[in-house]
C-alpha cells in the first residue's frame, strides 16, 4: 500500500478496529502523523506569538468573546490532534497482522493505573524507598512496554490467515 493510499484508508477507517493492517499501511500513516505535525507547529506557533505580542491590537466579537487571533488558536490546536484519532484502530489492525490482540496498545496504560491502585491500598507516603520504588514503576513499566509495542509494530506480519482474517 502507498503512502496516499495508506493515509486515506487510516482516516476512513478510524473505527474499524477488525481487519489486519499491513506495516505499509501503519508505517505510512505514522510519517503522515509526523509530518503533519511538524507542518502545524508552524501556523501554531505563528499565532501564539501573535496572540502575546498583539494584544491590543486584537479586535474583540461579542457574540462569544473571543478574538479572531484565539479562534484561529483554537481551530489549529484542534486540527493538530485530528490525526491522532485513527490511530487507535491503525494500532489495533497492524497488531492483529502478527496475530495479537489489539487491547495490547493498553499496555502502557495498565501500567499506570495499577501504580495508583496499589499506592492507593498501602498508603504511600512521598517520600522514602517505597516512593522511588513507586515511582520507578510509574516510569520504567509503560516505557518498557511502550517500547515492546512498537517492536511489535515493526515485526512482520504472519504470512498465512490467523482468527483476525485474511493475510492482506
Amino acid at each position: 500500500m502507498g503512502f496516499i493510499n495508506s493515509v486515506k484508508y487510516c482516516i476512513l477507517n478510524i473505527f474499524n478496529f477488525k481487519p489486519r493492517g499491513s506495516r505499509s499501511e501503519f508505517w505510512f500513516y505514522a510519517v503522515f502523523m509526523v509530518l503533519f505535525t511538524i507542518f502545524m507547529l508552524f501556523p501554531f506557533e505563528y499565532v501564539s506569538n501573535r496572540l502575546e505580542s498583539f494584544d491590543s491590537l486584537r479586535t474583540e466579537f461579542s457574540d462569544t468573546g473571543f478574538t479572531t487571533l484565539e479562534k484561529i488558536y483554537y481551530i489549529l490546536l484542534l486540527s493538530f490532534w485530528l490525526p491522532f484519532l485513527p490511530l487507535p484502530a491503525a494500532i489495533a489492525r497492524r497488531l492483529h497482522d502478527i496475530g495479537r490482540s489489539g487491547l495490547w496498545q493498553l499496555l502502557p496504560f495498565l501500567w499506570v493505573i495499577i501504580f495508583f491502585i496499589v499506592a492507593l491500598a498501602l498508603g504511600a507516603e512521598f517520600g522514602g524507598v517505597l516512593y522511588i520504588v513507586f515511582m520507578g514503576t510509574l516510569v520504567g513499566l509503560p516505557v518498557l512496554s511502550t517500547f515492546l509495542i512498537l517492536f511489535w509494530l515493526s515485526k512482520k506480519g504472519q504470512p498465512e490467515p490467523n482468527k483476525y482474517g485474511p493475510v492482506n
